[in-house]
């Protein structure tokens, strides 16, 4: 085509589609036009990836084609930046720095010094170093992180920076207290994001900050909360942990909880907040009231958006101790047995709600039963303990595993099978143990309360 031999350009052009029929440049290059647009559906990333393949091909008028094209009918940053850099147009890097931040993100390698004229043309404005940072993360999280320090110094205001030093401090330089200073300040200039909400609640957790704190933070953001699941769940979550049950069941009966990826547990959740309220009530001497509750706990509310598949729960043979104990609260002798019987019969598999079962099975006087449950629960928390894990899982936030959420578990598993066997001291050191690897680790908190 540059030779100026068309008929043969075409040929090749239509080699590649028979070939390739979403090539974007082949399509670009053919009478094919229609369905080149079509292809590149006004998406100003794939226009600029079209256009710098043009230009690393020495076809730098073309690329500026590509570029002015897009930039007739989308406005986009980091397309008008590039239309700067290859004609030396200034005004075109004022235009681009003029527009929102919005979802622009650049992440080629071949923008760095597009970026770095813009900072050099305007070292006023924190767009450009904005820029830099997110493009450099992956590579260069040092100098990323510069870049945004310096869009702190030049835009204090700009929430989104200071979420991205929290972001990096917490899960690249694991600084817990400093994530969570950048992260507040984050939250103080955008209430409104409920990520902010949701990541500084996860590197809090990370910091072992207290359990009040994080609770008072995301319940004085409530509006902000129910925006996303985790948030949300977070105010249930810290608020059962703090004892403020009648908020916590409120939550529960009114908030809208969408299931998402990676969230399998809720139903736990919302079980655990009823034993807890229930248990509250029964303390209180309200047996009747905590039976009400403890009841509630085999529902599955529509608002909670869990789906009954089948009877197995393992959680249940928990429930029903707690209603049997509240029977005997109440002199009922026979509704206590036979609670204690639905609770032995539950299948609770290989979790640590064999504890409740094997409890049951204690007061139902089959010992030897129990026994070999705790016996066997000892082993498996025993053998659980690791000295190191590799997490090929968590690429982001708290997700997978880790040493310290693994033996927290242990210890967990340990302490109910030493309280099941009747070796007290024992349990209560499995338990301290589990909490001091992860303070808010909520059932070992409840048995030291006990």
């Amino acid at each position: 085509k540059a030779l100026g031999q068309g008929a043969a350009a075409k040929a090749c052009f239509e080699k590649v589609l028979a070939e390739d029929p979403v090539n974007a440049l082949a399509l670009r290059e053919t009478s094919h036009f229609d369905s080149f647009r079509t292809f590149m559906r006004e998406q100003p990333e794939s226009w600029l990836e079209l256009a710098i393949l043009y230009y690393n091909n020495g076809f730098k008028d073309e690329a500026l084609k590509v570029l002015k094209d897009i930039d007739s009918s989308v406005q986009w940053p980091t397309i008008k930046m590039w239309i700067g850099w290859l004609t030396g147009d200034k005004a075109c890097y004022e235009a681009a720095l003029a527009l929102p931040v919005g979802y622009c993100n650049p992440f080629r390698l071949e923008t760095i010094p597009v970026l770095e004229k813009a900072a050099e043309l305007f070292p006023a404005d924190y767009k450009p170093h904005y820029y830099l940072g997110n493009l450099l993360y992956e590579k260069q999280p040092d100098r990323a992180v510069a870049e945004w320090q310096k869009t702190i110094e030049l835009q204090p205001d700009f929430a989104l920076a200071w979420r991205n030093i929290g972001w990096a401090n917490w899960l690249l330089y694991k600084d817990y207290a400093k994530a969570k200073t950048y992260y507040l300040k984050a939250i103080e200039l955008d209430p409104s994001s409920a990520l902010f909400l949701e990541e500084c609640d996860q590197a809090l957790e990370a910091l072992g900050e207290d359990v009040r704190f994080r609770f008072e933070l995301l319940k004085s953001h409530h509006e902000t909360c129910v925006k996303r699941y985790y948030p949300l769940a977070g105010e249930v979550i810290t608020g059962m942990f703090v004892g403020e049950y009648d908020y916590v069941l409120d939550l529960l009966k009114n908030c809208y909880f969408p299931t998402r990826e990676g969230v399998a547990n809720f139903h736990y959740v919302y079980m655990d907040a009823l034993l807890l309220a229930g248990a509250e009530k029964l303390k209180k001497g309200d047996a009747e009231g905590a039976i009400e509750l403890y009841n509630k706990a085999f529902d599955y509310p529509e608002n909670h958006q869990v789906f009954y598949v089948d009877g197995r729960c393992p959680h249940d043979s928990q429930v029903y101790v707690a209603l049997a104990e509240a029977y005997e609260k109440l002199g009922n002798a026979d509704a206590a047995r036979e609670n204690y019987e639905k609770a032995a019969g539950v299948e609770t598999l290989r979790t640590d709600f064999r504890y409740w079962k094997g409890l049951a099975l204690k007061r139902l006087g089959k010992k030897a039963e129990a026994r070999e449950i705790f016996k066997q629960m000892l082993a498996e928390g025993k053998a659980a303990i690791v000295t190191d894990y590799v997490n090929f899982y968590g690429a982001e936030g708290t997700t997978g595993a880790t040493v310290s959420s693994i033996n927290t578990k242990a210890y967990y598993t340990q302490g109910l099978a030493y309280k099941g066997l009747g070796r007290g001291c024992k349990a209560k050191s499995c338990f301290r143990k589990s909490v001091k690897l992860k303070s808010d680790n909520l059932w070992p908190n409840v048995m030291l309360r006990k």
